[in-house]
Parts: C-alpha cells; sequence; structure tokens
C-alpha cells in the first residue's frame, strides 16, 4: 500500500514552546504600528496548549509576539500543565479536576489582568467546563470562576481588549490571498468564527471565504 503522508502524525518538535516560553517575562514592544491598541500597558498571562507545546511550538513564539506587538506586557507562568480537558473528555473526571486546579493556581499566581491562550479549546475549558467541573467544591468553583471572567481566547483579546487600527492594505501581488478556517470550538461553543476573517482584513489581507 502506497503511504499517504497527509494522514501521517506529525513529528514532534525538536524542542517544545516552553523551552522559549518557561518562566519568562516578555515586555512590550517598542514601535510597530499596533502600539496604540487597547491592550498597551496591559500585562497577560499566556496559556500554552499542551498539543502547542509539543507539535507546533511556532504557534505560540508568533502568539507572545503578537501580544507584544499590541503593546502587552506577556508573562508565562512555568507551573502550567495541561488545562485538563483531554482527561474530561475521556471520563477521567479525578484527573481533570487535577489539572482544572493545578491550572487555576498557576494562571491565578502571577496577578495578570487578562489570561490568554492561542488554543481555543483551552479557553472553552477554562471559561465553561471549570466551574461545573468543580462546582462540589464551592472554594474552587469560585477561583474558576474568578479566572473565566479574565480570560479570553487569543482572538477574542485582539479583538475586543487590543482592537488595533486597521494596516494599509496590502494590495494585489504583495500578499497571497488567504481563506480562514475556524476552529470546531471556535464556531460551536465560543462562537468566535466571524473574528478571524475580520482581523485579517484588519491586517491588510484579502480574505476569500
Amino acid at each position: 500500500m502506497v503511504p499517504r503522508s497527509w494522514r501521517s502524525i506529525p513529528a514532534l518538535a525538536v524542542a517544545p514552546a516552553r523551552d522559549a516560553l518557561f518562566g519568562r517575562v516578555f515586555e512590550p514592544a517598542v514601535e510597530g504600528p499596533w502600539l496604540s491598541s487597547g491592550a498597551r500597558g496591559k500585562t497577560v498571562a499566556y496559556f500554552i496548549q499542551c498539543v502547542t507545546d509539543r507539535f507546533l511550538p511556532e504557534q505560540a513564539l508568533d502568539a507572545v509576539r503578537l501580544l507584544q506587538a499590541c503593546g502587552a506586557r506577556v508573562v508565562v507562568p512555568s507551573s502550567q500543565h495541561c488545562c485538563g480537558l483531554p482527561q474530561l473528555d475521556s471520563g477521567d473526571l479525578p484527573g481533570a479536576r487535577r489539572l482544572a486546579k493545578q491550572t487555576v493556581a498557576a494562571l491565578e499566581s502571577v496577578g495578570a489582568e487578562y489570561v490568554v491562550t492561542a488554543a481555543a479549546s483551552c479557553a472553552a475549558a477554562i471559561l465553561h467546563d471549570y466551574a461545573h467541573l468543580l462546582e462540589d467544591d464551592p472554594v474552587w468553583a469560585a477561583r474558576a470562576r474568578r479566572l473565566a471572567d479574565h480570560t479570553l481566547d487569543l482572538l477574542s483579546f485582539i479583538d475586543r481588549v487590543a482592537s488595533p487600527p486597521a494596516l494599509p492594505a496590502r494590495g494585489l501581488g504583495r500578499s497571497p490571498r488567504v481563506t480562514f478556517h475556524s476552529f470546531c470550538q471556535s464556531t460551536n461553543v465560543l462562537g468566535i468564527a466571524e473574528i478571524g476573517p475580520r482581523l485579517l482584513r484588519l491586517a491588510g489581507h484579502e480574505v476569500i471565504e
């Protein structure tokens, strides 16, 4: 049988995102067109999805750079691990609760104004699952609700908090025409399917449905 490369599982990254990000503080960029955004002067705790960490670390690094470009100070807690969604989805409720508590404590520890993750699935877990998962423990449920109150996925943070100014259109031949696929959790749980295309157009790209 001829192997089908598109069905192959991607290889693990040579170096995970945590090697470059964990425990570090990234100061705002000093120049750029989006420094006047609403995120200027804000401190953001960045949460790395476990899949991104091991398979696509460049996504996490680019997310941090984007936040810096919007004028935010970015803190990456080294005590973060996994949001617990894989355990929750597979029915391991004790494991999911343990990781939910660990995530809440890790993200609380840095005292950031916002918690941001580029993973819609992690954002959905923190925003929608934690309070229910921990409802039998009033103290932890309250902490989970407080965390959810200032947690956003990356697209929502850029759109609602940073709200950066539009950049000039790049023009034909200067930028590829792009299309956008909204992750299922983004569409069905977070309801943010329209934000990605809007931000791409704001950045001067031509977006094709």
